[in-house]
């Protein structure tokens, strides 16, 4: 077994505040002080982009006995899947009999499921054809991609917007391009917005708090999400597992520098 070295122990060390652990346990663990409190979830198994049919197979597998745990213990929980992880970027066939059986289980047990998209345009198709479930959203990566799809489909029932990857320091309209996205969509969640971005979309609260979901990640002040359940907010927790951190960390984490030093990690490989 490889050692650690010294900076990936660091790393770890930095990032697992994020991260539920290694094991599906651990998620579900967290999942259940999550709903004693009142908030909801959404877990996703990270790990990277697979190379064959057989790991991508292993992945979609990986979800369903999710999908099977969150049922039989009745928790308040819906999973978030890249479309990558189940084979978007190996072929269609792959993808498409991978979501295939995971939307089927999904909806015999009424678990909601968010597929991540990646690259708009080659993982059109798949998005296509999910796009007016009912039971399913889609989460993209930054605003643009989630207005460049709306244009497109003019109405979407569910999207989640990844708001961490996004840099928004000098951009004066990024709240007015996710008010398009809460005009445009019958439910929006927002994953890790900013604390200012936040505020912002508060004072026009009335016109989307049966819309809006603020979704943080694991980490998150429990002061601050507070202060947002006294207002009335709508929010969940996004709980990531897996061993493959580095991978998580360098696309998802929010802290710029933590993200740089994953990154670094993987390179190095």
């Amino acid at each position: 077994m490889q050692k650690e070295s010294f900076v990936e122990k660091v790393v770890f060390r930095l990032v697992r505040k994020h991260i539920a652990g290694p094991t599906m346990s651990s998620a579900i663990g967290k999942a259940k002080q999550f709903n004693a409190r009142g908030l909801p979830v959404s877990i996703t198994f990270i790990s990277r982009e697979p190379k064959d049919s057989t790991k991508a197979n292993y992945i979609a597998n990986t979800y369903m006995q999710l999908i099977r745990e969150l049922k039989r213990m009745g928790l308040s929980a819906c999973i978030h899947m890249p479309l990558e992880q189940i084979g978007s970027s190996l072929s269609e066939d792959v993808c498409n009999k991978n979501m295939d059986a995971i939307n089927a289980l999904s909806s015999k047990h009424n678990i909601f499921t968010w597929f991540e998209v990646h690259d708009l345009y080659k993982e059109y198709n798949f998005i296509n054809a999910i796009a007016n479930r009912t039971d399913v959203g889609l989460a993209f990566s930054d605003v643009t991609n989630a207005l460049k799809f709306i244009k497109k489909n003019r109405k979407a029932r569910s999207i989640k917007v990844m708001c961490n990857g996004e840099n928004v320091k000098h951009d004066l309209k990024y709240v007015d391009k996710i008010k398009q996205i809460l005009d445009s969509s019958k439910s929006t969640v927002l994953l890790s917005l900013g604390d200012k971005d936040i505020d912002k979309l508060l004072k026009v609260w009335p016109k989307y708090k049966k819309s809006l979901i603020f979704e943080f990640q694991l980490g998150y002040s429990s002061k601050k999400i507070n202060r947002l359940l006294k207002k009335g907010a709508r929010l969940s927790m996004h709980i990531p597992f897996g061993k493959d951190w580095a991978s998580y960390a360098a696309n998802n984490v929010p802290e710029g520098y933590m993200r740089k030093l994953a990154s670094n990690l993987l390179n190095s490989e």
